[in-house]
């Protein structure tokens, strides 16, 4: 039995503990009596995501009062709000770092099990760290050698902002009622079209030829229904993003594709009544006191990773982004479109198609609920991009299908873009959806692109950011350190997420700010950089180019090539140099990842068999 055990984020007090084992929270090294989490995730992953899944299925199933945890965020019949909860999502954008946490706790938790130890010694020297530490372990046996602000300590324990939360959310939500009430439609809604196909997205990654409609998601499926005489209305949720105003989108919408024979686009949120805002506050109310008297009233059951030594509450690393999708904007959001959806499936007729690009976010969830319940089982789900192995919206424990009733509400087929993607999803063969092959609309510009022999280096890197600024600027420090320490003889040209602010990353000298195309930039570079949360590393990955996935141990790993042969990844500098000088020589060539063909064969077969209702 060792004397202790130590938990630390700092590689010198690592080396320098002589009394037991070292566990090390967020680094990757190597050594016989240290473990690293972030390692022991990469080597573990496949039981750690389990894990992860059985731990919110458990949350769901949870019983409070002879009622589940499920059965307590009904919100209509057989519907749970809980899938859209930030923590039955797990999505890994808005809350990442509150599940990387969860995946570290559960990491932590094992390991500890399996050491045999009289104390912890926990020695964090970043202070988000100690918070979580702090906040989650609990024992008899923990001695910290470093302390928190005792503010820090207390606060959470004795102060409560949720009602004040709620009070500026609900001030939010009318605000954005105020602009949609303007722009009421009064139009009969008896005597709209009875379309063949119902289309679903959001209302981004277009743009407008002649009034005719080209979008990012769907492109040659696009063109190919134009071509047909099926009757097909585009549903759009609005994007603040597009800097375009709501009205404008509305009445541009109008516009779009008049030459088309029964083609016509719609806002989806355009408006609001009375009734529509009542029924949102109150649903809203009701998950309010539901989160007060049930999931924060017995958090320290229900959000609970039980070891044979210690136990981690983990519902304060999680409660912010609960927070927000719980009695947040993003709450009110949740639920003006679930009441959008059920009002526009009311009106369709019964034997329409219904494809929708899939996420599994709320809405979706909403959209095939309302459509199976009120129309048909007609419904194709299609992910646009790519599943990284850590995306936990794609995937559930099995227990959860298990279930009698208020399962996740998916598609009945699943439109799978590639073989990487079908890949993952075959070791979750219980899922509901059948899983067909189409071609990957997205990525069929690949085939445009010519690839020239490497064999002439011309001495340039081309760097791709993210959407989300501070892993992009972690990213470009990364680099800054790398230039700085072995000056390497090469251009590194930039190329910022399309959505991004340029002037966010102008301090960085060094870099030369891309103005082509990414078919330019692929074909004028030689080595290309990106981080592990950006989705361009597929494309780059398919092509079989020189990459090196930049791993920001401060986030999850949710790189679309985890785990895949030839990837390369590098969490420090001396591991990127070494990257780097290896693959200035070695040959690549292409990775089966997409379905590719612009004719799309595989899409027309899909549609022709549903609208068949075979």
């Amino acid at each position: 039995m060792h004397d202790s055990i130590l938990i630390t984020d700092d590689i010198d007090t690592a080396n320098n503990f002589n009394d037991g084992p070292v566990i090390l929270w967020n680094e990757y090294y190597k050594r016989d009596n240290i473990t690293s989490i972030p390692l022991y995730i990469f080597e573990n992953k496949e039981e750690i995501r389990n894990e992860l899944l059985d731990i919110l299925h458990r949350i769901g199933v949870y019983s409070i009062n002879n009622k589940s945890v499920l059965e307590h965020l009904e919100i209509e019949d057989n519907f749970s709000y809980w899938w859209i909860t930030s923590l039955g999502q797990a999505e890994p954008y808005s809350n990442g770092k509150s599940i990387y946490d969860l995946m570290k706790l559960i990491c932590l938790n094992k390991l500890l099990d399996k050491q045999n130890f009289k104390k912890i010694l926990i020695d964090l020297k970043n202070k988000k760290n100690l918070k979580v530490i702090n906040a989650c372990i609990e024992g008899n046996n923990i001695i910290y050698k470093s302390e928190l602000p005792y503010f820090q300590k207390i606060k959470n324990k004795y102060f409560n902002f949720d009602a004040i939360y709620l009070f500026i959310n609900l001030i939010k939500f009318c605000l954005f009622s105020m602009q949609r009430i303007e722009f009421n439609n009064s139009k009969n809604k008896k005597n709209l079209l009875n379309y063949d196909i119902h289309i679903f997205d959001v209302f981004t990654h277009f743009k407008i030829d002649s009034n005719v409609f080209k979008s990012g998601y769907w492109n040659e499926l696009k063109e190919h229904l134009d071509g047909t005489n099926l009757r097909v209305e585009w549903n759009h949720f609005y994007f603040k993003n597009n800097n375009e105003s709501l009205k404008r989108s509305i009445n541009d919408c109008l516009h779009y594709d008049t030459t088309i024979q029964n083609n016509s686009h719609k806002i989806i949120d355009a408006t609001i009544n009375l009734n529509n805002f009542l029924y949102v506050v109150k649903k809203i109310m009701m998950l309010f006191f539901k989160n007060q008297s049930i999931l924060k009233k017995n958090s320290n059951n229900i959000f609970l990773i039980q070891g044979k030594k210690n136990k981690f509450n983990f519902y304060s690393i999680i409660s912010n982004e609960m927070s927000k999708s719980m009695f947040g904007i993003k709450a009110f959001l949740n639920i003006f479109h679930f009441r959008c959806l059920n009002e526009k499936i009311l009106s369709l007729n019964k034997d329409a198609v219904c494809l929708f690009i899939q996420e599994n976010q709320p809405w979706e969830y909403a959209l095939t609920y309302f459509w199976r319940k009120n129309l048909n089982n007609k419904i194709i789900g299609y992910p646009h991009t790519t599943i990284p192995f850590f995306d936990f919206r794609y995937y559930f424990s099995k227990k959860t299908f298990e279930l009698p009733k208020f399962q996740p509400h998916l598609p009945r087929i699943m439109a799978i873009n590639g073989s990487d993607m079908m890949q993952k999803l075959k070791i979750f063969d219980y899922l509901p959806s059948e899983k067909i092959n189409v071609e990957a609309l997205r990525y069929n510009y690949l085939n445009k692109i010519k690839l020239k022999k490497k064999d002439n280096y011309k001495g340039k890197m081309l760097l791709i950011g993210d959407l989300v600024k501070d892993v992009t600027l972690n990213q470009l420090e990364f680099i800054q350190l790398w230039r700085k320490k072995f000056n390497p003889e090469i251009k590194i040209i930039f190329r910022p997420h399309p959505s991004a602010k340029v002037k966010d990353y102008s301090k960085y000298s060094f870099l030369s700010f891309s103005r082509n195309s990414l078919i330019q930039d692929i074909n004028n570079c030689d080595i290309f950089v990106v981080n592990n949360t950006t989705s361009a590393a597929a494309d780059i990955y398919a092509l079989g180019l020189p990459l090196i996935t930049y791993n920001d141990l401060e986030r999850i790993n949710f790189s679309p090539i985890l785990g895949n042969p030839n990837s390369i990844t590098a969490e420090n500098i001396d591991d990127f140099q070494q990257s780097f000088q290896k693959l200035r020589k070695l040959k690549l060539k292409p990775n089966d990842y997409f379905h590719i063909n612009k004719e799309i064969p595989m899409w027309k077969k899909l549609l022709e068999k549903v609208l068949r209702n075979e």
